[in-house]
């Protein structure tokens, strides 16, 4: 069973920028008491956005670990175009073997965007301690895919801007219904 993904870093800009989160906001541009507040929210709008639809808006990259595998397929949760790829295989506690793709593994068994990695050369379950660990960049697969993303990721930040406390006196907030209807059109199952 595959654990949390870890986001490591992104690549390049935040889609959103402080300009654009304050227009859409409807502040005054020349208002910058909670430009650090929103500043911070347009990353956390980002990562909520990506792990709850398993698509990247930006370049991302991505470590995930899997100590069990069916078939000898592993399925990454970011799929979309893979670069800089790494596999490696946990051989002991202390050390681990970097995989040779095309040798160990192949990429992308019905098409390079699918996400699949095949193991080849599986190594023995009895020796396996964690399994495999892969490393690897995610981007969008183009920018029409990724504009309702972005209206998700407005939503996001508006909602937390406008309720910094999810509950008030006899009145609780949550979630936009749109941002619902917009993250479940792109949730990817796997």
């Amino acid at each position: 069973m595959p654990r949390q993904p870890n986001i490591l870093a992104y690549t390049g800009t935040e889609p959103i920028t402080l300009a654009e989160a304050k227009q859409y906001l409807r502040i005054d541009s020349t208002f910058t008491d909670d430009d650090t507040y929103i500043t911070n929210l347009i990353p956390i709008a980002r990562i909520t956005v990506t792990k709850d639809t398993n698509q990247v808006v930006v370049k991302e990259t991505i470590e995930e670990q899997f100590d069990n595998w069916q078939n000898g397929i592993i399925q990454l949760s970011y799929p979309g175009k893979l670069t800089e790829i790494s596999v490696y295989y946990r051989k002991t506690i202390a050390s681990s073997v970097l995989m040779t793709a095309d040798t160990d593994y192949v990429l992308g068994i019905s098409s390079p965007l699918d996400g699949r990695i095949e193991m080849i050369n599986r190594p023995a379950l009895a020796t396996r301690i964690n399994g495999v660990r892969v490393v690897y960049k995610s981007e969008p697969d183009g920018t029409d895919s990724t504009k309702p993303l972005l209206i998700a990721m407005y939503m996001l930040i508006q909602h937390w801007y406008d309720h910094r406390s999810p509950v008030k006196h006899l009145q609780t907030y949550v979630t936009p219904i749109g941002y619902q209807k917009l993250v479940n059109n792109y949730k990817q199952f796997i």
